[in-house]
Parts: C-alpha cells; structure tokens; sequence
C-alpha cells in the first residue's frame, strides 16, 4: 500500500473514524456538573459555543481534570481514598513488548478499542506507553519509521520510553490526580510490587469516581 493512499484522504473520512470522538458542544454558561457527565461517558473534549451558537473554545478531560485538582480540598473523603478501595483502574492492560513493530502495536489497539497500550521489558515488566499522540508529527517521509520495533519508533519520534506514568494501587485519588498534571498524560499504568502491569486508570475512570461521588 503506498503511503499517499491514505495520505491524501479527505479528512471528513477520518473524523472520529474511531468512533471515540463524537462531536458535542456545550454552552459556555453550562454548569461544570455538565461537563463531568459528558467526560465520565467517555467523551475526551466539547466545543463550547456562546450564546449565538459561535465556537469560541474548546474544553478537554484534561482541562477538567486541571479544575478539580485545585478544589480537591472539598472532596477530603475521596481525595485520601486509595484508588484501591475507591474501585479506579481496569484490571485488564493491553501492552505489548518493546520489541514488537510499531505498526503491530498499534493495531492491537485498534483491535481493541484502545487509545493507548503499556509497553513492557522482555520480563514482562512496564517500560513505558504507546498512544495515539506518539503518531503526532508523523510524515510521508518517516512512515517507513512504523515497521521499526516501537522502541526505536518512538526514539525517532523523539518520544523515548520512561518509565514515569505509573502508580500504584495503594496510592490517594489526590496522588493520582496531581500524577495525571504532573505527567501531562491521559492515564497512569497501575503496577505490582513486582513492576508488572495490573491495571490502568483513565481520566475518564477520574471522572466517573468524581460522578459517584
């Protein structure tokens, strides 16, 4: 397949070919009680338009996530909670080693459905994360650069793997939240005691642990 056949498509082909990414708006006087139940649905960002319907910005998860981390004071039950017995993280990780092709990986995570999957070690333990946004700043030229193990991808993608989006079961709502701004990432990599992936948590998994409370 020659690169410029799906470089050159329409780009009203590609919207929200995932179907993760409906396009939704919201008023820029909607109550942020809106907007958390937008997010904890799964929705990662709305436009947000003023009263003559114009666009005049748009809001992400992260966006909502940077709010309620300045007002966690108000929530000391669940800001101390450990993500443990708050119920966050799904249980099941999607990873793949850091020898697999690039392109491999990625379509595993469209195969499952994922925006993201956890890169491990050849003993199986987290070395990093694969996401939608390592394809950001990909080329014609260096589309070649997919067929390469997704270690190398990413050092060409000036993405090089680290081990920093990770945490464990035991620690706060609090930690967890302040962890998601300091990383500027969508998700943190829950691991074992012993450095193995047991989970994941979201910021749509934020948002829904903010929604029940």
């Amino acid at each position: 397949m020659k690169v410029e056949s799906f470089t050159e498509k329409p780009v009203g082909e590609i919207a929200n070919l995932s179907n993760k990414d409906p396009f939704v708006s919201v008023k820029g006087t909607d109550s942020a009680l809106c907007i958390l139940d937008l997010f904890a649905s799964g929705v990662h960002r709305a436009a947000v338009n003023n009263d003559n319907g114009e666009l005049v910005n748009v809001v992400s998860q992260f966006d909502f996530i940077r709010f309620v981390a300045k007002h966690l004071d108000l929530l000391p039950e669940l800001s101390k909670q450990s993500i443990k017995d708050a119920g966050l993280g799904q249980s099941w990780v999607l990873h793949v080693r850091k020898t697999e092709r690039a392109i491999s990986c990625f379509a595993k995570m469209v195969e499952n459905g994922m925006n993201a999957t956890g890169i491990v070690d050849l003993e199986g333990k987290l070395y990093g994360q694969l996401s939608s946004t390592s394809l950001r700043g990909l080329t014609a030229e260096t589309f070649k650069s997919l067929r390469l193990p997704v270690e190398e991808f990413l050092n060409i993608q000036n993405e090089p793997l680290r081990k920093s989006a990770v945490c464990v079961s035991e620690q706060s709502f609090e930690d967890v939240v302040n962890r998601l701004i300091a990383e500027s990432t969508h998700r943190l990599w829950i691991e074992n005691a012993a450095g193995f992936p047991a989970g994941v948590i979201s910021l749509t998994d934020i948002c829904l642990a903010l929604k029940n409370k």
